[in-house]
C-alpha cells in the first residue's frame, strides 16, 4: 500500500512538472544565458531594459542581473549571481539566485538553471527559499536541452551610447538553438524547440558585455504552432562594483519536489 501511494503521489507531481516546468523559471533563465558567457566579477551588476513585442502585444519589463558573491567547490570557483524580477511557481517577481561556474562552457551559460550548483528563490514578500539536491537532481534527469549556436562579426569596431555612457562594441550576428525534452514515465513527454536569432551590440566595457540587442524568438511548443516574438535589450546603467543582494538572511528553507509543488 505504501508503494502504491509513492508511485501515484511521484506520478501526480510528474504529470504537473510536464505541463508547468518546460514554460517556467528554467527556460525563462535560457532567455538571458548570453548574458552569463562571461560573467564578471563579484560586485559587478547591471540594468537592462527588456521590450517584447507580438503581433498584438507589447511588454516593457527591467532586467536586473547582479554578482553578489563566489564559492570555492573543489578547483573551481563559482559564482552567486541573482536575476530579477523573475517567477518561481506563485511567487511572481522575485529575486532568482543561482551558483554558476565563473568560467563556463557555452553550454553551461546557455541553460544556467540546468547548471547551477545551487538554486535559491526570494519573493518580494516572503522568506528566501532553496531547492533541495534531491530536487535539483529530478530536475536533472529528467530534462535535456541540445543547444546549438553560431554567430559571425557585422562591424569590428563601433560606438554607442547606452544609458547615457558611450562604449566601444563588436556588432555580432548570433543564432541560438534550442532543442528541450522533459522526459518522466514512459508517456509523459513534453518538447520545446527555440530559436533566438538577432544582432549584439558587445562590449568588454560593460560588466556583461552586451551593451544592446535586437532578438527575433521563435518558439514552438509540442505540437502548437510556432509563435515568434521580437525582443529589444538596451542596457541602461551598470557598474563594476557596488553590487546589492537580496538575500541579506541565511537561506534556511531548503525544499524538495513535493514542498515546491505544494508551497
Amino acid at each position: 500500500m505504501g508503494d502504491g501511494r509513492y508511485f501515484i503521489r511521484m506520478l501526480y507531481l510528474a504529470v504537473f512538472l510536464a505541463g508547468a516546468a518546460l514554460p517556467g523559471t528554467a527556460l525563462r533563465c535560457q532567455d538571458f544565458g548570453v548574458l552569463l558567457l562571461h560573467p564578471p566579477a563579484p560586485g559587478a551588476w547591471a540594468q537592462y531594459t527588456v521590450t517584447t513585442r507580438s503581433k498584438d502585444h507589447v511588454k516593457t519589463e527591467p532586467l536586473r542581473l547582479a554578482v553578489t558573491g563566489k564559492k570555492q567547490v573543489g578547483d573551481t570557483e563559482y559564482l552567486w549571481i541573482e536575476i530579477s524580477p523573475q517567477d518561481f511557481g506563485d511567487d511572481k517577481g522575485g529575486t532568482l539566485r543561482l551558483l554558476l561556474k565563473a568560467h563556463p562552457t557555452g553550454k553551461e551559460a546557455l541553460d544556467p538553471f540546468q547548471q547551477a550548483l545551487a538554486v535559491e528563490f526570494k519573493p518580494k514578500d516572503k522568506p528566501a527559499f532553496a531547492m533541495s539536491r534531491s530536487a535539483l537532481s529530478f530536475w536533472r534527469r529528467h530534462n535535456s536541452a541540445e543547444i546549438k549556436q553560431r554567430e559571425k562579426t557585422l562591424a569590428p569596431a563601433m560606438t554607442l551610447i547606452s544609458g547615457g555612457t558611450l562604449y566601444a562594441c563588436e556588432k555580432r550576428w548570433i543564432e541560438t538553438h534550442y532543442n528541450v525534452t522533459f522526459q518522466a514515465f514512459l508517456f509523459i513527454r513534453k518538447t520545446l524547440l527555440k530559436q533566438d536569432k538577432g544582432t549584439y551590440w558587445i562590449s568588454t566595457e560593460a560588466p556583461f558585455r552586451i551593451v544592446k540587442a535586437d532578438i527575433t524568438r521563435t518558439v514552438t511548443r509540442d505540437s502548437d504552432p510556432p509563435r515568434t516574438v521580437h525582443v529589444t535589450v538596451t542596457l541602461d546603467k551598470t557598474s563594476w562594483k557596488g553590487a546589492e543582494t537580496r538575500f541579506t538572511k541565511p537561506v534556511t528553507d531548503v525544499r524538495g519536489l513535493w514542498s515546491l509543488l505544494t508551497h
